[in-house]
Parts: structure tokens; sequence; C-alpha cells
């Protein structure tokens, strides 16, 4: 049985899309996802099934005969239900003024100067 790899990985897509949506809309199947539960992805499974055309069954059997795409799977299901990162040290705001002129070092050394002229900054 040959089930077309492009086939599976649109489906795989429209289940990533599915459960982002769910989630993001019903904090209780966001629970119910991150605690792993079965009828949880059965759920949003089946809806992506019926959206791209392919049976469940033909999907499920092409994850069994190729794991790159059960990992693809899982990744793509991760970064979904994944909790956003804590901004640390390195992540810069918008209104941070790290990045303004007023803030460089301004040394004719270091070939940091201030210039009379148009231009863009820094040099």
């Amino acid at each position: 049985m040959s089930i077309e790899r492009t086939l599976v990985i649109l489906t795989m897509k429209a289940l990533r899309d599915a459960v982002a949506h769910a989630c993001q809309s019903s904090p209780a199947y966001a629970a119910r996802f991150r605690e792993q539960d079965p009828t949880a992805y059965d759920e949003r499974l089946d809806l992506a099934c019926a959206q791209t055309g392919l049976p469940r069954e033909a999907y499920e059997a092409a994850l069994l005969m190729d794991l790159s795409l059960v990992y693809l799977q899982k990744v793509s299901l991760d970064e979904v239900i994944a909790e956003p990162p804590t901004p640390g040290p390195t992540t810069r705001s918008p209104a941070s003024p790290g990045r303004t002129p007023e803030n460089y070092h301004l040394h004719p050394w270091n070939g940091i100067v201030r210039r009379r002229r148009g231009g863009s900054w820094p040099p």
C-alpha cells in the first residue's frame, strides 16, 4: 500500500492547525492535550483527516511505515503545546534604548563617530 507522503504531511499540518486552534480557544482542551488525553488527539486527527480526505487508517499506516513522519508529527505538535519561553537577559523589548545612537560609545579609535551629514546610523 503506497500512500503519498505529501498528503500525509498536509494532514499533519491540518492536525497541527486544528490542535493550535483548539488550544487557543479552549484552555480546558489545551490542558487535556498537554496531559496526553488520547480522546483529545483523536478528535483533532479525525478533523484533520476529514479536511484533507486522507482516511485515518492510511495516515496511521504511513506513520508506522516511516518513523521520520512520527518524529515530524511529534515536533509539530510539541511546538503548538509548548509553553512560551520566559524572556531572558538577551531578549530586547521594542522600547529598549540599547540600539539608539545615544547609547553608542563615540570614540574615534573604534570607528564610531558622530557624522554631521545625513546617512544611516550606525556607520
